[in-house]
């Protein structure tokens, strides 16, 4: 308990301190005294007022801690023990007195305790009396020695105690006549506590019997005494030991004599230490190894149990049994009752002795039963096979499970075992010896390689594992096509027998019960799960064909794991082949039209007979009369080749294949020409009409012209007609603004021959225009549509609709008409296009009367590459969507573009040296994988490349389960007659394109895969593919993947200020690319969930390189990358990666004049940057100039730390959406524009400016910085606030983060006070 008191108040208040030691009170400012005025006990308070009492003084707010320290009571034992044996000694008598010293403020000045006893330990603990120590001084008499015993000096002891201390006081007693036992441990000589001992009184000096003086147990020290004995005979009897111990001898007689002196006899005993019995089992094959579970009886050799369960005991999971408490000298006997589970039992009883104090063991060795594993697997590929049945016997013929010999496995009731899903049989328990394993029944589709297997199991007790295999039963393909086209038949019938002569059986379903096949829609027949020496034999064939008598049965032998594929030709009967090639080649012609009739003029065949040649140039007709004259003429040709009227006659022949044969002449070409009658200049938009001499259209078959004839010229000034002959008219229907079409050479005639080129040459005069014209920088005058121009006169005033505002053309252009003569017209380019360098440099041009005029501008790409793809055999067709890599020259990936519907593509670079490689075709197109190196400088690059068509063979090779392209997988190309030709590998799209081996034209060709790519199991089957001249066969084979996982695990590197997140806890949402090492290619993207984990689809063997592309929200993206690599089916990989918080940061500065006069013009200088440790989206910075008394004039970019390209957008006060001032602007470039130019309305001025720089790097910034003028309005009053306002900002996941910066001017305005005249007053 505390008291608090005022010492300048009368404030007093009591407080106590609670279980935690402490109280806390609230009081007003001032000083206090804090006294303790009591404790609790076993504490007490101290004597000086100095250690109970504090001063504190407290100001307004102010918190204060005041510490106490109280000392414990003291403790006080007082010990009595006999001075001979040391023994604690009962009943002796003492008196205590209590003077204190000062030490505690509450004790008494003394203390009386009385008389008190020793008890049974010889001990009186004074502090466990009931009353309370206190430091100081204490006195301490014995008064009266225990019975049997003499007090021995010093009879009082005095000692000092202070607060905390423990003290113990120690008199000794002299025994009078007594009898003193020491117990000791007769193997270490250690005093034995509990020990029972009794003592009988005999009498005289001998005799029997007696009376029991008592009994005591030995003490601490080993000793028991008894006192104040009679002289006389006495025996002392041990008649319990201590525990754990045996008696070795029973008693001891002792006399004490009558002599007139006080005798005492110390009399020593000692006890055997039981025994210990320790019992290991282990294996006999391994003996480190240890076998919980044996269970064996114990017993001595009497044949009297040990323990309370009938003598039986288990090894523990050490593999020990451990029993204590054996008496020792006696032998004891233990038998094995039961072996381990896996282990064969020891019969052999061991018998030992036990020994005093000691740990005897004995060691039983258990022979392990053996385990056989059989695996049945596929000798091709290795993959596991369910369903093969074994019988299992030992050497001697004793079935495994029917004879005794049992484990654990699949076993059927009849004795056969079955392999499970992992084609697997596991039998254990198996005693040492020779086993022998047969098969019985191969899985279905599959022959037996070997009948039986023999297997030893070691006396170890070892595992064997066998592996079978069985060869899968092979596949027999017949192939039947047409000998002229080599197209398939279907529907013709074979049958299949072995070489005895049986029908090869329908098990599988493909067949009937009569070894009869018919081939399918592709003309084939497949057999699985054969084996041997097959004969087949066609037995008929499909109407308009006949059946080749040499060729009608084939014999083959198929093998296991083998694929045997037998061709089968039929010729047809009495047949017409009709050919249509381009004049001068053997290029055949599809699609050409022929009339067919017999001599009668009748037409044959069906579709009032007509046929039309297919890819081969060909028509093929059957089943003509003999004797009949046929008669084929060409009614209809292909667009740019000279129809063939002449007809040709043949007459048929009974059982030939007879062949006419015709050419096309390929047509003209006719080049229109459109040129400005003056300058010479072509003209692009002029509209003409063609009719052939019969008045009919030029028509548009060729998909560049209207159906009535009407063709424009192009920005070349040009129309290019191809596939035509012929007398053709050609008529300028409409020219373009400006001009006026010249009559005497509006229209003109011309004649086209076949494989000829004629030109005619147009030209208009032109009006009083003025044309502008726009072309790209370092182009052939290639024009750029798009562009925006400003339009006005000398006057600044806006020329035409639109506010003077207009856009080129397709062509470049914009023709002005109706100018009037002598004045002078400025244009300016105000808005370009994407991928090009605005030119704000104004032109201008003074109108003349009668002349078209002409300004030229240009625009520079903006530092970068333009791709133009285009076909190598026709130079017009350009080719969109193939797509391309561009990298450094130390190959680092910079972009990846693909081309566009126009076969353009281009991708904005900084100055450097680069390369373009395509990795991906056009479809119908061949990947051209050739790097082509370039050099930016100054904007200025331009790469054009070329692709021809492919013919021949495409093999696409992807994945089973994906379907993806498979990369680096190889194929060996076999001839007709299956000699090899060539060796090919997949590109990274898993595409191979086969023409070398096709010189020779059409053919059979074979393909069997090689070589699988890591992570996918090989497929040997052969493919057969038949290639005609000009056309392409593509062939998608599937690979089975062998597959994996990988897992990542993501965390957070550091705490999160920003989320609350701690380190080390799950992040979700981020998402990692993982790109196959070999390939390059990304094959999974995987998101993390809420325990932070991402699992990708199962992926190939091989190695694979993992980085995270998005992170969390809030947190920057890790960029380490992991490179691991799947070795083995299942595999799965776990990794942990982690990602430190995203700091956001934007600045933005903002400097002007602290004072300026009104009318004065003012230059703002800005300052922004982006501080995040991550790179923004959408970065800007944007000012709100202001308009209340100042108008903006002047706007300069600067320049910034990364290049990229922007644009810069502004608003007006009659606008609320922004417009585009200049775009495509180089950070690099410091642009100058002047705000005055804008074209506004009366009253209408610029309010914001906007710089949108899009995805800005971590530390972009201005280097040197944009500024702004402003002029201030010549009436703003003076003292005018002037204050101007800017903000930047970036995205980063969707959130903002922004900057403000302001600036104030004060606006002075100086009026002089006029002198008044003098008035003489």
């Amino acid at each position: 308990m505390f008291r608090i008191e005022g010492i300048d108040s009368d404030y007093q208040h009591d407080v106590t301190t609670g279980q935690d030691g402490t109280v806390t009170l609230r009081v007003e400012p001032g000083s206090y005294r804090v006294t303790e005025l009591s404790v609790p006990a076993p504490y007490y308070l101290p004597d000086l007022d100095a250690a109970r009492t504090q001063t504190i003084s407290l100001n307004a707010g102010e918190e204060k801690k005041l510490v106490f320290k109280n000392h414990k009571a003291p403790e006080l034992t007082i010990y009595k023990e006999d001075s001979v044996a040391g023994a604690p000694v009962e009943g002796a008598r003492f008196h205590v007195t209590y003077t204190s010293t000062g030490e505690a403020a509450d004790a008494p000045d003394s203390f009386d305790f009385g008389e008190i006893l020793t008890d049974a330990n010889g001990e009186i603990k004074l502090h466990e009396l009931g009353h309370r120590l206190y430091p100081g001084e204490y006195t301490i008499t014995e008064v009266e020695p225990a019975p049997g015993f003499q007090m021995k000096e010093p009879s009082t002891q005095t000692v000092v105690l202070h607060g905390g201390e423990s003290r113990t006081v120690t008199f000794q007693n002299v025994p009078l006549n007594a009898v003193i036992v020491e117990k000791y441990d007769s193997v270490t000589g250690e005093a034995l506590s509990g020990a029972t001992f009794q003592l009988r009184y005999l009498g005289g000096t001998s005799g029997t019997g007696g009376t029991v003086i008592g009994q005591k147990v030995t003490g601490k020290n080993g000793t028991a005494i008894w006192t104040g004995l009679t002289a006389g005979t006495y025996i002392l009897e041990e008649i319990a030991p201590a525990d754990g111990y045996s008696i070795i001898q029973s008693s001891e007689t002792i006399y004490l004599a009558d002599s007139g002196e006080q005798s005492v006899v110390t009399v020593r005993f000692e006890n055997m230490p039981d025994g210990i019995l320790l019992v290991r089992k282990v294996c006999a094959t391994n003996p480190s190894m240890t076998l919980p579970n044996a269970e064996f009886k114990i017993t001595y050799a009497d044949g009297t149990l040990i323990g309370d369960s009938n003598g039986i005991y288990r090894t523990d999971e050490h593999g020990e049994i451990r029993i204590e408490g054996l008496a020792p000298g006696k032998s004891v006997v233990v038998t094995e009752t039961q072996a381990p589970p896996g282990f064969i039992m020891d019969t052999q009883s061991q018998t030992i002795q036990i020994k005093e104090g000691r740990t005897v063991s004995l060691t039983f060795k258990n022979q392990p039963k053996g385990e056989l594993i059989v695996q049945k697997r596929d000798s091709a590929t290795g993959q596991p096979l369910a369903g093969a049945e074994f019988r299992v016997t030992t050497a001697a013929g004793c079935e495994v499970g029917l004879d005794g010999v049992i484990g654990d496995s699949t076993l059927t009731q009849n004795g056969i075992f079955e392999t499970d899903s992992n084609g697997e049989i596991r039998i254990t328990n198996l005693a040492p010896g020779a086993y022998v394993i047969s098969e019985i029944k191969a899985p279905q589709g599959y022959v037996m390689d070997q009948a039986s297997t023999n297997v030893v199991i070691g006396e170890g007790g070892d595992t064997q594992t066998v592996v079978i295999t069985n060869s899968k039963a092979g596949t027999l393909i017949i192939d039947k096509r047409d000998s002229l086209t080599g197209e398939p038949l279907e529907g013709v019938t074979f049958k299949v027998t072995t070489s005895t002569g049986e029908y090869v059986p329908d098990e599988n379903g493909y067949i009937s019960s009569n070894g009869i096949y018919k081939t399918d829609k592709d003309g084939k027949i497949q057999i699985d799960g054969v084996v041997g020496t097959l004969v087949v034999t066609e037995t008929a064939t499909i109407p308009g064909y006949s059946i080749d008598p040499a060729h009608q049965t084939q014999t083959v032998q198929v093998n296991p794991n083998d694929t045997q594929t037998i061709y089968f030709e039929n010729t047809p009967s009495t047949t017409l082949v009709i050919e249509k090639y381009i004049e001068g080649t053997t290029t055949p012609l599809e699609g050409v039209t022929f009339l067919v009739t017999d001599s009668s003029g009748a037409v044959v065949g069906p579709s009032n007979g007509e046929y039309i040649t297919d890819e081969n140039g060909r028509i093929i007709i059957a089943d003509l009369e003999p004797g009949t004259t046929v008669t084929a003429r060409e009614i209809k040709t292909l667009e740019g080749y000279v129809l063939d009227t002449a007809p040709k006659s043949i007459v048929i022949k009974a059982g030939e294949v007879q062949t006419l044969r015709f050419y096309n002449e390929a047509k003209g070409t006719l080049v229109i020409r459109k040129l400005d009658s003056v300058t010479k200049e072509p003209l692009a938009g002029v509209e003409f009409e063609l009719t052939y001499a019969d008045g009919g259209y030029v028509d548009d078959a060729n998909g560049h012209l209207s159906s009535l004839g009407l063709y424009t010229t192009d920005q070349n000034g040009e129309i290019r007609i191809s596939g035509v002959t012929g007398t053709i008219v050609v008529k300028e229907t409409k020219t373009i603004p400006g001009y006026t079409i010249d009559p005497a050479t509006q229209t003109q005639t011309v004649m086209v021959n076949p494989e000829d080129t004629q030109t005619l040459t147009f030209y208009n005069t032109p009006g009083t225009t003025l044309t502008i014209r726009k072309y790209i920088e370092g182009t052939d005058y290639e024009p750029l549509e798009g562009v925006t121009f400003l339009i006005t006169d000398s006057a600044g005033t806006p020329l035409g609709p639109s506010n003077g505002e207009y856009v080129t053309d397709q062509n470049g252009q914009i023709v002005l008409t109706d100018l009037a003569p002598g004045t002078t017209i400025i244009a300016r380019e105000t808005k370009t296009v994407d991928g090009f360098v605005l030119d704000g440099t104004p032109q201008s041009i003074l109108i003349k009367e009668g002349e078209g005029q002409y300004l030229t501008f240009y625009n520079q790409r903006v530092g970068g590459v333009e791709i133009i793809k285009v076909n190598a055999d026709d130079t017009k067709e350009r080719i969109p969507n193939v797509t391309f890599e561009i990298r450094k020259i130390d190959d680092e990936l910079i972009d990846t573009v693909t081309t566009d519907r126009n076969g353009r593509v281009f991708a904005p670079l900084e100055d450097g040296a680069y390369y373009a490689v395509e990795i991906e075709a056009a479809e119908g197109f061949k990947l051209d994988d050739t790097p082509h190196y370039f050099e930016v400088e100054n904007g200025k690059t331009t790469v054009l490349k070329e692709n021809k068509a492919f013919s021949g063979i495409i093999i696409h090779k992807v994945d089973s389960v994906t379907g993806e392209g498979i990369y680096d997988v190889k194929f060996l190309l076999y001839d007709a007659d299956k000699n090899p030709i060539g060796e090919y590998t997949t590109d990274q799209n898993g595409y191979i394109y086969i023409d070398e081996a096709l010189a020779e034209g059409k053919g059979r060709f074979y393909i069997r895969e090689l070589e699988a790519a890591e992570g996918y199991t090989l497929d040997e089957e052969y493919k057969t593919v038949y290639v005609q001249p000009g056309k392409t066969i593509e062939i998608e084979w599937e690979n089975v993947p062998i597959t994996g996982q990988i897992q990542i695990y993501k965390y957070a590197a550091e705490y999160n200020a920003v989320t609350g997140t701690q380190a080390g806890a799950p992040l979700e949402g981020a998402v990692f690319e993982i790109v196959q090492e070999r390939s390059g290619k990304v094959v999974d993207y995987i998101t993390t969930d809420a325990r932070g984990v991402a699992a990708s689809r199962p992926l190939p063997l091989g190695r694979y390189k993992i980085q995270e592309v998005t992170a969390p929200a809030y947190w920057q993206v890790d960029p380490t990358v992991h490179d691991v690599t799947l070795e083995f089916a299942g595999q799965i990989i776990k990794l942990s990666a982690f990602d430190k918080p995203s700091n956001l940061g934007v600045t933005i500065t903002k400097r002007g004049n602290a004072e300026l006069l009104a009318g004065q013009t003012m230059r703002y200088d800005i300052t922004v940057a982006n501080t995040s440790n991550v790179d923004l989206e959408n970065f800007f910075w944007h000012d709100r100039i202001p308009t209340d008394v100042a108008r903006a004039t002047t706007l300069t970019t600067g320049t910034y730390s990364a290049r990229l390209n922007y644009r810069i957008l502004y608003k007006t006060n009659y606008t609320a959406d922004y417009q585009v001032l200049a775009s495509n602007l180089l950070t690099s470039n410091n642009y100058s524009f002047s705000l005055n130019a804008i074209p506004t309305q009366a009253g209408e001025v610029v309010t914001d400016v906007y710089f949108d720089f899009g995805k800005v790097p971590v530390g972009f910034q201005s280097v040197s910085g944009p500024t702004l003028s402003v002029i201030v309005n010549g009436n703003t009053v003076n003292g005018y606030q002037l204050v101007n306002r800017a903000d930047a900002g970036g995205q980063y996941q969707g959130t903002w983060q922004t900057a403000q910066a302001s600036w104030v001017t004060i606006i002075r305005k100086y009026t002089t006070t006029p002198t008044l005249p003098k008035t003489g007053y």
